[in-house]
C-alpha cells in the first residue's frame, strides 16, 4: 500500500504584510487563503498533513501570532512539527523596512540560514529552542523535522539523535543544500532517524506514440503539489503500486493557493488551485490501496511494523509535455524580466538610501 504524507513548509518573508499574506493568506477578501484554508480541505477528506512551522519567525511577526496559528490547527486535528530556518538572508526584492526587520531580527544572522553552515553544537542549538518553542505552544511532542532549503549534513543527523528527534524529511537526491541523501523515494532509517526524503519523479518531455520509447528532454521533479499536474502525481502514484513504492511525500508552502510575481508585490488568489487540490484528494478518497498520514501517524504506525514501509527506491518517470513547456517559457520569461527587475530594485533601494541620507543630513543641520 502506497502511504501519502501531505507536507506544508509554514513560511512567510515576502510581500507587503507577509504574516497575514504567506501564512493566514488574506488577502483583504471574504475568505482567507492560508494554512486554515489547506486544513478546511484536509479535513473534508479525513486527512490530518504535517504542518512544518518556522517558528523561529516570531521574532518578526511576535510569538502570539505563531502560537495561536499552531493552536488553531492543532485544535482541527492537523499535525505541527518543526521546519529550521536559523536566519534568513538579506533579499534586495523586498522593501525597504523589510530588509530592515530581517538584518536586524533573524532569528540568527543571515550568513547562517541554512543549518549545514552550522557547527554540530549551533545545529543542536537551534534545534532544541524550535523544539522547546513549539511544544509550549502546543502541548504536543515535536517528532519530526525539515529543514530549510533541504539543507542537512551528517551534523544535522547528529543533532537530531542527541535531541530524540525520530523523523527527519528534509533530504532531497538532487538538490545541492542536501548534503547527504540515503534515497530518492525510499524511507530509510539510520542512526536512530527514520528519513522520510522529498519523493521524485523524472519528468519527461516525450514524442507521439509512433516514436514511443524516445524522450526528447527530461527534469527530475519533486512531488509538490504547487509544481506537478494531478495527472503527473497520479503517474507518480499508479507507477509506485505497480513497482513497489511505498512513501509519497506530497510537498506545498502555506501560501500554496497564492499567485505573485518574483517581487511579491503582486498577489491574488489562484482557484485554479483550489479546485486542482479538491479534485485530487477527491480522486484518491476512492482508492483502497492508498492512505493518508501525518508525520505522527506515520511514526505510530512505524513503530509497530516497519517493515509495512519497506519499499522499492524507484523513480517514476511521467509524460510531463505541457508542464516542461510552462517551465521552460517561465524560465525564458525570468531571463528577460530578471535584469530589468534588478535595476529597478536597485534603483529603489539607492533612492530610499539618498532619503534616507538626506533626512540624516537635515536632522544633524537642524533644518
Amino acid at each position: 500500500m502506497l502511504t501519502i504524507i501531505t507536507t506544508i513548509d509554514v513560511e512567510g518573508v515576502h510581500g507587503t504584510d507577509p504574516f497575514r499574506q504567506a501564512f493566514i493568506g488574506d488577502l483583504s477578501k471574504p475568505e482567507n487563503w492560508g494554512v486554515y484554508k489547506l486544513a478546511e480541505i484536509f479535513n473534508r477528506f479525513g486527512i490530518s498533513a504535517t504542518y512544518f512551522v518556522d517558528c523561529y519567525e516570531h521574532s518578526f511577526w511576535g510569538a502570539s501570532r505563531l502560537r495561536h496559528v499552531c493552536e488553531r490547527l492543532c485544535t482541527s486535528g492537523q499535525d505541527i512539527q518543526l521546519h529550521t530556518h536559523p536566519g534568513w538572508r538579506d533579499d534586495p526584492r523586498d522593501a525597504p523596512w523589510l530588509r530592515s526587520l530581517k538584518n536586524s531580527k533573524s532569528y540568527w544572522p543571515g550568513n547562517k540560514d541554512m543549518m549545514a553552515k552550522l557547527t554540530l553544537d549551533e545545529q543542536i542549538e537551534v534545534l532544541s529552542y524550535g523544539k522547546n518553542l513549539l511544544e509550549k505552544w502546543t502541548g504536543q511532542p515535536i517528532i519530526a523535522h525539515r529543514s530549510g532549503g533541504y539543507s542537512i549534513n551528517n551534523d544535522t543527523i547528529t543533532a537530531l539523535k542527541y535531541l530524540d528527534i525520530p523523523i527527519d524529511s528534509s533530504m532531497h537526491a538532487t538538490h545541492a543544500h542536501s548534503k547527504i541523501h540515503w534515497s530518492t523515494n525510499q524511507v530509510i532509517e539510520r542512526e536512530g532517524v527514520i528519513e522520510i526524503p522529498i519523493t521524485q519523479m523524472n519528468y519527461a518531455l516525450t514524442l507521439p506514440n509512433i516514436f514511443s520509447g524516445s524522450n526528447l528532454y527530461q527534469k527530475r521533479m519533486q512531488t509538490a503539489m504547487d509544481s506537478c499536474s494531478n495527472d503527473e502525481l497520479f503517474q507518480y502514484i499508479d507507477f509506485a503500486q505497480e513497482n513497489g513504492l511505498s512513501i509519497l511525500n506530497l510537498f506545498m508552502h502555506s501560501y500554496y493557493f497564492l499567485k505573485t510575481d518574483m517581487t511579491w508585490k503582486k498577489i491574488r488568489y489562484n482557484r485554479h488551485r483550489e479546485n486542482k487540490i479538491i479534485e485530487f484528494f477527491d480522486a484518491l478518497s476512492k482508492r483502497s490501496d492508498i492512505r493518508f498520514m501525518s508525520c505522527s501517524e506515520f511514526l505510530e504506525a512505524y513503530k509497530s511494523d516497519p517493515t509495512q514501509f519497506s519499499g522499492a527506491d524507484m523513480i517514476p518517470t511521467v509524460s510531463a509535455n505541457l508542464s516542461i513547456a510552462r517551465l521552460a517559457t517561465a524560465k525564458i520569461y525570468r531571463k528577460i524580466k530578471e535584469p530589468f527587475t534588478f535595476y529597478l530594485t536597485n534603483r529603489s533601494i539607492n533612492r530610499y538610501s539618498a532619503v534616507k541620507t538626506l533626512s540624516h543630513q537635515a536632522k544633524n543641520t537642524g533644518l
